[in-house]
């Protein structure tokens, strides 16, 4: 590597998570499988979360990574907590390379690079629902998606996140459209920030980001961020977005058959 890219990266490495704002986005493979990893960093600790595309499941991972770009990353289950695999690797350039190895001791290569996409080039409508029945509490989760984008720019956004119970006694919604949002610059993937959004407000104040992050073949819609502060998009000033004890979760649109998958 040569000396400015050495350096380069060091001051990469140093960077506070808050100079970024938002998980670092990396998209490409284990073995063959394409995942997603949305990691924070602070000083040389990392920790966030994976999925698999065509799983749709949130993975828990934490870990670490050094001034030579050295890391390694353990994966757990949940519940319990349990350390079911781990990476190891080095990064430089913003590409991850290493293996995944399983508790079992399967062994997988992993690829992935940062995405800095910024979507500048997405045409398209997107209309999907995607429903998970809870059988044991008696649950049925619904989440859909109506988003038209036209060279980056979004026309028309509606996400609707609900809930029913059979018993009639645990309806709950979610739902935030256009009106409700702007679109504003972006590093990764194509950001929308909702109307009276005060990241710096008072104990009161309420954030809500909407991120659409992209891929050749699969879309992840982001509703709030878990790297910051209360944007959880519940509501913002008096505008509320949710009802008591409804909650937010995320959209994955395959691109090819135009179907979603809600996050677990």
């Amino acid at each position: 590597m040569k000396l400015a890219k050495a350096f380069a990266l060091a001051a990469f490495l140093m960077l506070p998570s808050a100079v970024f704002g938002h998980p670092l986005y990396l998209t490409g493979t284990i073995g063959t499988a394409p995942v997603l990893l949305m990691l924070e960093k602070e000083s040389g600790k990392l920790s966030g979360w994976y999925l698999y595309f065509r799983e749709a499941r949130d993975i828990e991972i934490d870990g670490h990574i050094d001034g030579d770009g050295r890391f390694e990353l353990n994966e757990y289950a949940s519940p319990g907590h349990r350390k079911m695999a781990a990476f190891s690797g080095t990064a430089a350039d913003g590409k991850w390379t290493g293996s995944w190895k399983s508790a079992a001791g399967r062994t997988l290569s992993f690829r992935v690079q940062e995405n800095r996409d910024v979507l500048q080039d997405l045409n398209g409508s997107f209309r999907c629902t995607a429903r998970n029945l809870d059988k044991k509490f008696g649950y049925t989760f619904e989440r859909s998606l109506n988003l038209t984008v036209a060279k980056g720019v979004v026309k028309t956004i509606d996400v609707v996140n609900g809930s029913k119970s059979r018993h009639g006694d645990g309806n709950q919604q979610c739902s935030i459209g256009s009106e409700d949002l702007k679109q504003v610059a972006s590093d990764t993937g194509i950001m929308l920030e909702a109307h009276g959004d005060e990241p710096t407000g008072g104990e009161d104040a309420g954030n809500c980001t909407v991120r659409v992050v992209g891929t050749a073949d699969y879309l992840y819609v982001q509703v709030g961020d878990f790297t910051e502060p209360k944007n959880d998009c519940r509501g913002v000033g008096t505008t509320m977005f949710c009802s008591p004890r409804g909650g937010w979760g995320d959209v994955i649109v395959d691109r090819r058959t135009q179907s979603c998958r809600a996050t677990q």
